[in-house]
């Protein structure tokens, strides 16, 4: 992916669904289907790799169902190349949304991960807590708060909830 296929995805993630009006959804259609090709582009690249072996795909698309997919790569990789929108072009299906487990693992787990240099730029991380009892339940940053105390995060922003 390019860098700028990285930003548009992260408009696209975290600034559409805020900013709904003329041009964005342009925009977010033109995004869209970037994210559709990337995720073709990945399957082949995966199933048919090489013209000369087996289609990979033609012996496993019937045990989709059956088989979790586990991606084993590099923190680095595992943000660069997002794994989830691997596609199949002809049933435009996500694999992700077939498979019973959709894992990512890094090859070294013993090891602490080294996460990828950022530039200037904040980390952002999103955190979905399920809150069915709404203020009857327990408070969004005491669930937060191992985050926080961990060091790794200057502060915390709550974009809204969902009843």
């Amino acid at each position: 992916m390019t860098e700028q296929d990285q930003e548009d995805i992260r408009w696209y993630l975290e600034d559409f669904l805020q900013f709904p009006r003329d041009p964005a959804p342009q925009i977010g259609a033109r995004v869209e289907q970037r994210l559709i090709d990337l995720g073709e582009e990945l399957f082949r690249s995966i199933f048919h790799a090489n013209d000369d072996t087996r289609d990979l795909w033609a012996v496993w698309r019937d045990r989709i169902d059956d088989t979790p997919v586990e991606i084993v790569t590099s923190v680095e990789a595992a943000t660069a190349i997002p794994g989830e929108l691997i596609r199949d072009p002809k049933t435009e299906t996500p694999l992700a949304l077939h498979a019973p487990a959709f894992i990512r693992s890094q090859p070294q787990t013993a090891r602490q991960p080294q996460l990828p240099k950022t530039r200037s730029s904040p980390i952002r991380i999103l955190l979905v807590i399920c809150r069915p009892s709404g203020r009857n339940d327990v408070p969004f940053r005491s669930v937060a708060s191992q985050l926080l105390r961990s060091g790794k995060i200057g502060k915390v922003k709550s974009v809204g909830s969902v009843h």
